[in-house]
């Protein structure tokens, strides 16, 4: 229960049985103050310590808070390049009082490190812990993930809590980056990234299974240390395949954060090319870019099964095939909006749904103006996408967009007549500019249907199939209902009113 103050200006090292028990230690002066070598037992750590060659690691494994002993507020050791602060322990180390390094060192078996005060300071993050623990580790400059020396010349590279364990929450109003190479990996089960950043997390050796960023939430979080606002903007790319999830940072008091929400633009890869599974939406309010360079999977949790992208003021880009995540029984929705113009890129060959699969996409309702990459898009709907039109069933608008593109029903889906379907809830052509094909299957012999219930062209919008339906709706103001303007059909036509 009594304070211990180390004062020194050339440091401290301890030996033999040179443990220190205290309900608080403080440690005044200069130099390197070594504490990590025997296991002390402490309630509270502080430190002050000045000089440009200054550090301190610390040891206590049952957890410790940094805090005020006597006069002394936190743990500061300067901020002039190499100062580092290095913990230890296999509990549970929180803060009541702020953090000042340049370089910040995590270690041990199975600890929680919740180090979330806003007065904390590091430009540099290293961490070699394992077990089921987790790290939330703010600062309010600029950081990167690499390598920190500790006082006593061994060093941890990269921020590593085990592949399958383990929850890492990066959380900064700055800008925060990676190393390049081993230095500036990420192995964890689980990512959060939260405040400002911008968060720039692109070395394609990091490890992770589930990411996830926004504000903070947490009621039980000091209402001076809250997070409010999502990234400024994300850029993230992993080893292999990931998913945007829900996570709730362990013991770290700042609620669940799901799915991804920026002020800007979003990018994420995986380097095998890998599909990226999104089970919670993603969202940006700002300008940017929201990108996916992989394939994407959707498995979101009922009841609405509904996964939604939105690109706020910046395009939504989709660079592989979209499709339900492996194994998924339920049938998934997307939904996708952004008010840039062109607002969706799909990508050139873009298979929405999977062909010969039981996996299920139910609707894919893309609004907004199509843009393509390149100028010419084929979007391909292929089986088990393939439903009865309604109001947001495969809905596509293009208004206006760069080019012509082509929609195909790839697979056959059987029904009675044993046709290939495609639905549609509505489609709109508001361009000449955007002339658009739709076939309802095969463009030779074996065309099936193609179906929809709201469909207009101011464009070119040719239709080729065996039989082309429309669920005809009647226009504001006119008497009855209308047929669309001014598309071409290649095969019977069949209206339902």
């Amino acid at each position: 229960t009594g304070l211990v103050v180390i004062y020194s200006t050339g440091g401290a090292t301890q030996t033999g049985t040179g443990r220190i028990l205290a309900g608080g230690v403080s440690l005044l002066g200069q130099g390197a103050f070594i504490l990590d070598t025997l296991n002390n037992d402490v309630d509270t750590l502080a430190g002050l310590v000045t000089g440009a060659t200054s550090g301190l690691a610390f040891q206590d494994d049952d957890g410790f808070d940094i805090g005020a002993v006597g006069p002394t507020l936190g743990v500061n050791v300067g901020t002039a390049v190499g100062n580092a602060v290095v913990l230890r322990s296999t509990g549970l180390v929180t803060q009541s009082q702020a953090l000042v390094t340049n370089q910040l060192g995590l270690r041990g078996v199975g600890p929680t490190y919740v180090l979330s005060n806003s007065g904390n300071s590091f430009a540099v993050l290293a961490a070699s812990t394992s077990g089921t623990g987790g790290i939330t580790a703010r600062t309010g400059v600029a950081a990167q993930v690499g390598t920190v020396t500790s006082p006593d010349a061994s060093t941890i590279s990269g921020v590593n809590t085990g592949a399958t364990t383990g929850v890492v929450a990066l959380q900064s109003t700055a800008a925060f980056t990676q190393a390049a190479g081993a230095p500036g990996v990420i192995t964890t089960d689980q990512l959060v990234l939260m405040g400002a950043g911008p968060f720039t997390l692109t070395n394609t050796g990091n490890d992770i299974n589930r990411l996830a960023a926004g504000p903070s939430n947490g009621a039980d979080t000091p209402s001076a240390d809250r997070l409010t606002s999502g990234p400024a903007s994300i850029s993230f790319a992993n080893a292999n395949g990931f998913a945007v999830d829900a996570i709730d940072p362990a013991g770290a008091n700042i609620g669940v954060v799901s799915g991804l929400n920026t002020n800007g633009g979003i990018g994420l890869r995986a380097a095998t090319g890998d599909p990226i599974t999104l089970r919670q939406n993603v969202a940006s309010t700002g300008v940017g870019a929201v990108a996916f360079f992989n394939p994407v999977l959707l498995d979101a949790p009922g009841p609405s099964r509904t996964v939604t992208v939105n690109g706020g003021n910046g395009i939504v880009r989709f660079y592989g095939p979209i499709d339900g995540a492996v194994g998924t029984t339920n049938q998934q929705r997307l939904v996708v909006r952004s008010a840039a113009v062109p607002s969706v890129d799909l990508p050139p060959i873009g298979l929405l749904g999977s062909v010969g699969s039981t996996r299920a996409l139910l609707s894919a309702d893309i609004g907004g103006n199509l843009g393509s990459v390149p100028a010419s898009s084929t979007v391909v709907f292929a089986s088990n996408w393939l439903q009865a039109a309604g109001p947001n069933q495969h809905r596509i608008s293009v208004t206006p967009g760069t080019g012509p593109f082509v929609v195909t029903a790839q697979e056959s889906v059987r029904f009675g007549d044993q046709q290939k379907v495609l639905s549609f809830g509505n489609m709109t052509i508001n361009s000449t500019g955007a002339n658009g094909t739709v076939n309802g299957g095969d463009t030779g012999a074996n065309r099936g249907v193609a179906r929809f219930g709201d469909a207009s062209a101011v464009g070119d919008l040719t239709v080729n199939a065996d039989r082309i339906e429309f669920v005809l709706r009647a226009i504001a103001g006119a008497g009855s209902p209308s047929r669309p303007v001014g598309p071409n059909f290649v095969g019977s036509v069949r209206e339902q009113f």
